[in-house]
């Protein structure tokens, strides 16, 4: 608000400025024809005429450029009242927009520290499961090396089982003969 008074109070004085300049530049104007028709005539008549009638210019001039200034004042004056409250709106709406960010920046981060804690107890479980995987992993060792010693084992038995069969059909087979005879 200060700074849309500054500016308002800034164009003010510019305007205030350009009236005056424009009221010098006419008054000058004036002056200068003045100057000029008493330089071209040597009658006094004249001169007080065309002095009367500078004068009666002058005074049209005086009256338009106060007329001029009073319209311009007015119309600086309604602007700056339309610029001051479109501002002031604009202020307003600006300052609801940080606040309703600044409403979602809470609930943002909020969300966020949600988020993190979800995010460290799904780490923990990670952490949990990559144990559990590597102790998992630990005993399909140990199965898969009982498994290889089962295997061996059992090819051992294979074999007595086959030697102790190959026995068995020669025992059978000489019981058999020993019976025949």
């Amino acid at each position: 608000r200060v700074a849309t008074r500054a500016q308002a109070k800034a164009r003010k004085a510019d305007m205030e400025r350009l009236r005056e300049q424009r009221e010098r530049e006419a008054t000058e104007e004036v002056l200068g024809k003045t100057r000029d028709m008493a330089s071209r005539t040597s009658v006094a008549e004249r001169l007080k005429r065309h002095a009367e009638r500078e004068v009666l210019e002058l005074t049209r001039a005086l009256e338009a450029a106060e007329k001029d200034k009073a319209e311009v004042t007015a119309a600086l004056e309604e602007r700056l009242a339309t610029e001051m409250a479109s501002s002031e709106a604009a202020i307003e709406a600006l300052t609801a927009d940080v606040e309703r960010a600044n409403g979602a920046a809470e609930a943002l981060n909020e969300d966020n520290a949600k988020l993190e804690e979800e995010n460290a107890a799904l780490l923990e479980e990670k952490r949990a499961a990559e144990s559990s995987m590597e102790e998992l992993t630990d005993t399909l060792r140990d199965v898969r090396a009982s498994f290889e010693q089962v295997t061996i084992a059992k090819s051992h038995v294979d074999e007595e089982l086959k030697e102790t069969r190959e026995e068995l059909d020669k025992t059978r087979d000489e019981l058999e003969e020993v019976t025949k005879a």
